[in-house]
């Protein structure tokens, strides 16, 4: 008797960790395949040196006047996207964007670098230009790619939300530090 419990609690594990590995299996074939973004200074310059690569297209993310980024994707993918912008670039819009500091937003001695954009197995899809480093690249089913935005500044649309009562480490320092003073204020007063 005690054999027929030792067996039939043996299998039933099994057959939950089989029907597991599966589940996680499908699940993790859906989700796609992960590239990555890599500095490149030969990237920079040829961004630096108005060079735009005919078999490339071309998108932004921030501002249409001054954006925070701007990627080239090879003709070959499709980026599917819902923040970035597409649009046809040429040398002199590239210029006009390099004049109004591209993706500096303002910031002192921040200037843009360049990066290659990479698919899973190395292969170059794509180049990419901001001061911000490149997040998440995911390659989808027939060469579809997403190319997720870099954090954005107060008051663009792309920027994911913050929870309420988590400092957000883009806020202006100067309402980080008003609103930590009040804190202070408001805790030494109801200490008195």
């Amino acid at each position: 008797m005690d054999r027929k419990y030792e067996i039939k609690s043996f299998r039933k594990p099994t057959a939950k960790a089989w029907a597991l590995f599966i589940a996680l299996t499908f699940l993790a074939g859906c989700t796609g395949s992960y590239g990555n973004i890599q500095r490149s200074r030969e990237v920079g310059r040829m961004f630096e040196n108005l060079e735009i690569l005919p078999d490339h297209v071309y998108y932004y993310s921030g501002s249409d006047a001054i954006p925070n980024a701007l990627i080239g994707i090879h003709e070959k993918y499709t980026l599917k996207t819902r923040y970035w912008k597409r649009v046809n670039l040429d040398k002199g819009q590239l210029g006009a964007w390099l004049r109004l500091g591209m993706g500096s937003d303002g910031l002192i001695g921040t200037y843009p670098r360049g990066s290659y954009i990479y698919g899973p197995a190395g292969e170059k899809i794509g180049v990419w230009y901001s001061i911000f480093d490149g997040r998440v690249v995911r390659m989808l089913e027939d060469n579809q790619v997403e190319v997720y935005p870099p954090m954005s500044y107060p008051g663009q649309n792309e920027r994911p939300s913050v929870e309420r009562g988590a400092v957000d480490p883009l806020a202006n320092p100067m309402e980080i530090g008003a609103a930590a003073s009040t804190e202070t204020i408001s805790a030494a007063t109801r200490s008195n």
